[in-house]
C-alpha cells in the first residue's frame, strides 16, 4: 500500500500477488470496500519465471472513503494484517474494518468494537451494526478514545497506580467531544459504547497461547445491572462470547 505520484493523500495503490491465478475481482472489491476504499481502478500481471509457476500482480488503484489523510507508514501494517485476515475469515468483512484505516487501529481492536455492537443488538438497541459503524467513523477521535478506555482498564501494560486517573480523564474526553455530536442517535450510540465499556468487568482479550497467539474468540465480563439499556429482570453478570463464526451469552444470577 503507497500513495500514488503527485496525488493527493487519500488516493494509493495496492499491490496484491496471487500463485496460478489472478484474485477474483467480486471477492476483493467487497473487502477493499469495507475497508474504506473505492476501488478506481485495476491492472493485472502475469509473471511467470521460465520453469517456475505463474504469479498474477494485480495494482488497484483506491481512494479513501473517509474525511481523513491516510497516514500509509503508520497503517500499513495493521491493513496489511486486516486484510490477511478478512480474506482467511478471523475478521468478518462488514463496514466496521474502515476503522482500520481511518481511526489507525489494528484487526483486533475493531473485532472489539464488534463485539460490544452485537452485545448492543442482543439488549435491543434499535439502530443497525451499519449505522453502529457508521457512526464510529464519522467520529473517529472518539472511536479512539473508547479503544484506549477500553485498554486502560484491562492492558496489563497499564497497570499501575495511575490506571485509574487515566480511565477517567478518557471517559471525561468522550464525555466532552459528544458537545459536538448533534445528531441524537449517534449520540445515543457512543454512549452506549461508554455505558457497556465501563460495565466490563473483565476480559480475555489480552490473554495469549504459549506461542503468543491470540484466541480465535473473545469474551467479556460485564454487570449487567450498570446497564441502563439492559432489559428487566437483570442478571447480575453476563459473559458475552463473539467470534466472526459464533455469538453467545451467558447468564449469571450471583457469583460462584
Amino acid at each position: 500500500l503507497k500513495h500514488q505520484n503527485q496525488a493527493g493523500n487519500n488516493d494509493l495503490q495496492l499491490a496484491l500477488f496471487h500463485r496460478e491465478a489472478p484474485l477474483e475481482l467480486s471477492d476483493m472489491i467487497p473487502m477493499l470496500e469495507n475497508l474504506g476504499f473505492r476501488v478506481v481502478m485495476e491492472h493485472p500481471y502475469l509473471i511467470q519465471p521460465d520453469g517456475e509457476t505463474q504469479v498474477w500482480m494485480q495494482e488497484f488503484n483506491l481512494s479513501f472513503s473517509l474525511d481523513v489523510n491516510v497516514d500509509v507508514s503508520a497503517v500499513q501494517s495493521s491493513f496489511k494484517e486486516a486484510l490477511g485476515r478478512v480474506w482467511k475469515g478471523d475478521a468478518e468483512n462488514d463496514s466496521f474494518n474502515r476503522l482500520v484505516v481511518g481511526a489507525r487501529l489494528d484487526w483486533r481492536a475493531v473485532a472489539m468494537l464488534r463485539l460490544y455492537a452485537r452485545y448492543l443488538k442482543q439488549l435491543g438497541i434499535s439502530y443497525s451494526q451499519d449505522f453502529i459503524a457508521d457512526t464510529l467513523s464519522r467520529y473517529l477521535d472518539i472511536t479512539r478514545n473508547l479503544v484506549a478506555l477500553f485498554k486502560s482498564y484491562f492492558d496489563p501494560r497499564y497497570a499501575g497506580d495511575n490506571r485509574t486517573e487515566r480511565s477517567d480523564g478518557l471517559v471525561n474526553n468522550v464525555i466532552a467531544a459528544l458537545d459536538n455530536v448533534d445528531n441524537i442517535s449517534e449520540d445515543n450510540v457512543i454512549r452506549s459504547y461508554l455505558e457497556v465499556i465501563q460495565a466490563t468487568l473483565r476480559t480475555n482479550f489480552f490473554q495469549t497461547f504459549a506461542d503468543g497467539t491470540y484466541k480465535s474468540y473473545i469474551s467479556v465480563k460485564l454487570e449487567t445491572g450498570a446497564i441502563s439499556l439492559a432489559p428487566k429482570p437483570r442478571p447480575a453478570f453476563e459473559i458475552f462470547v463473539y467470534s466472526p463464526r459464533v455469538e453467545g451469552v451467558h447468564l449469571r444470577g450471583g457469583k460462584v
